[in-house]
């Protein structure tokens, strides 16, 4: 029998933290300890955000990267960018941007040598009368799994009031959570019959049937390898799952908050348990256009990005969207959860204080 390991609080923060590390092809970092004086955020090499201004015209994407307005195009041609993308898939109609956040479907992800000197290129961008913002595609790593000899023991349950609940209620198979994390067990005997369905999706038909720009997102869809393969690659994403809807009253394992809930997973990050912002971002985007009540992110990192609170920022015009404080013991901001649209969740102990580690602040 697997069984879940739980954290101190009802959400597990497990938090993302900023490493140097390559794109997508890493081995598992250190603990994270600190920011690092005097040192630029580590960011994904080769790839440059940038968000185009309401007016602006947008340049072709694909292949090419010429743009419509020659003076973007001819920065494109001297930084050697070598394709562009929009960053994220947004179907017709989908609500405007909310006000002073660049439109979702005026960002876009930009490719650049390997050797490409980042910085200099996002200052270069930046200074385009045409373009609102231009950004690193910043790096977020998970932090090791505390080793608290109460890890396991689900006191939180009471704590937060949850018995006295599920005399009222124990949830709705309507209401859709968001796991944006590192994939699911789908296996586990807790989960298995928790997964949210996407009801405009065929399985296995090898089409997209909904139109919204991903072949066969049956319960989610994995934004690291762009496919419907939500295998956990960490343990996390599970982890995180099972404090949120394990299956209850069931005999087996352990309690979720939320019995009847159900999961739709939103695979970030990578095996190395690192994962990029504008990964975390077209996830966020993902779940809310697909419906999502509640997106949690037991993930972040200390850099600010225009990418990720567009997203967020849109997501929460029709979701409730939750963020870890992190687990570094410092009054710093930490993204996601330090945005005004994010329900900024710390670590407490049974005796209702901070958890040493816990991030804190206004």
């Amino acid at each position: 029998m697997k069984t879940f390991r739980f954290g101190l609080i009802l959400s597990v923060m497990l938090v993302l933290t900023a490493v140097p590390a390559p794109a997508r092809a890493l081995t598992p970092p250190a603990p994270f300890s600190g920011i690092a004086p005097n040192q630029p955020p580590p960011m994904a090499p080769g790839v440059v955000l940038v968000g185009f201004k309401t007016d602006a015209p947008l340049p072709a994407s694909g292949p090419s990267t010429q743009a419509l307005n020659a003076q973007v195009s001819a920065a494109f041609t001297a930084l050697g960018v070598q394709a562009m993308e929009p960053l994220f898939h947004l179907p017709p109609g989908s609500a405007p941007a909310p006000e002073g956040e660049v439109s979702l479907d005026r960002i876009f992800r930009l490719t650049l040598p390997a050797e490409a000197d980042i910085l200099g290129a996002v200052e270069v961008l930046g200074a385009q009368p045409d373009i609102a913002f231009a950004e690193p595609d910043y790096l977020a790593h998970t932090i090791l799994t505390p080793n608290d000899p109460q890890y396991a023991q689900q006191w939180a349950l009471p704590k937060i009031g949850a018995p006295a609940a599920w005399d009222t209620t124990t949830g709705s198979s309507n209401v859709v959570i968001a796991v944006i994390d590192a994939g699911i067990d789908a296996s586990h005997p807790d989960l298995s019959g928790q997964l949210w369905t996407n009801p405009g999706e065929i399985a296995g038909n090898g089409l997209d049937d909904d139109n919204n720009g991903y072949v066969d997102d049956i319960h989610g869809w994995n934004l690291v390898d762009d496919n419907a393969n939500l295998t956990d690659n960490t343990g996390h994403g599970t982890q995180i799952a099972g404090v949120i809807a394990a299956a209850t009253d069931n005999g087996l394992g352990v309690a979720g908050v939320c019995w009847d809930c159900r999961l739709m997973v939103v695979k970030v990050t990578q095996s190395g348990g690192v994962a990029n912002y504008s990964d975390i971002a077209a996830g966020v985007a993902y779940a809310a256009q697909k419906g999502a009540e509640v997106i949690n992110l037991s993930l972040g990192g200390y850099s600010d990005s225009a990418t990720l609170r567009a997203a967020v920022a849109s997501a929460a015009q029709s979701a409730v969207v939750v963020g870890g404080a992190g687990n570094d013991d410092l009054s710093d901001a930490f993204y996601p959860a330090a945005y005004d649209d994010v329900l900024a969740v710390a670590g407490t102990t049974e005796a209702d204080t901070k958890v040493s580690t816990s991030n804190h602040g206004s």
